[in-house]
């Protein structure tokens, strides 16, 4: 069976497992952190050598890279690598936003086709402001339509509720029921558990259109 699964990938999304933010959630403490941009720029520019061999890479999940929410999503029945496609959504505005997530997208696409050789991962970039809700409709309107064209072969669509911001979430779930319809499912992961569910509010829309 023939599987896709879509993320949203947010400012939680790559941490080191010496420091993760659910820790922090979990003591009752705020956590400062550093901006996405800026955060991945270092880590894909200076100190992992752009990710660009096998060696870079093992060197970043030696030293704890990881990421939660992707990798526990990943872990549900129905993923298997060979199987399956991954469309990671990243934000990269033309102002150059600091909590943009673009080094964070090539990252998680870098080490999951280390991780999982017969994956297949893409990027697909929103330029426009994340948190605007209309902007977003018209985006993922679009973006999904185009992604289902080319993936008709797909038996589910699996989407990540959890990353990202709450306008790219709902129209992530609004435009999704109404391009996949029947094939689409959603999934949400706990920061705190690192637990994957099913989301039952997919097929309760789906009965009312």
């Amino acid at each position: 069976m023939k599987n896709l699964f879509i993320f949203n990938i947010g400012n939680s999304d790559v941490q080191f497992k010496s420091n993760p933010i659910a820790g922090s959630i979990q003591k009752g403490e705020v956590k400062r952190i550093i901006p996405a941009r800026v955060f991945g720029k270092e880590l894909w520019e200076e100190k992992y050598n752009r990710f660009k061999d096998d060696a870079s890479v093992k060197k970043a999940i030696d030293d704890g890279l990881f990421f939660p929410i992707v990798s526990s999503t990943l872990e549900v029945d129905g993923f298997t690598p060979a199987e399956s496609k991954i469309i990671l959504f990243v934000t990269n505005q033309e102002s150059e936003n600091s909590q943009d997530t673009i080094y964070y997208g090539k990252i998680i696409k870098r080490c999951l086709e280390f991780i999982y050789k017969d994956s297949s991962v893409e990027l697909t970039e929103v330029n426009e402001n994340p948190a605007d809700m209309d902007i977003m409709k018209d985006f993922y309107r679009k973006a999904l339509a185009k992604i289902a064209e080319e993936n008709r072969p797909f038996d589910h669509v699996f989407a990540s509720l959890t990353g990202g911001t709450q306008a790219q979430n709902m129209m992530l779930l609004i435009c999704g029921l109404s391009v996949f319809r029947e094939k689409f499912r959603t999934l949400y992961t706990s920061v705190l558990t690192r637990k994957t569910k099913e989301l039952t509010i997919t097929k309760d829309l789906f009965k009312t259109v």
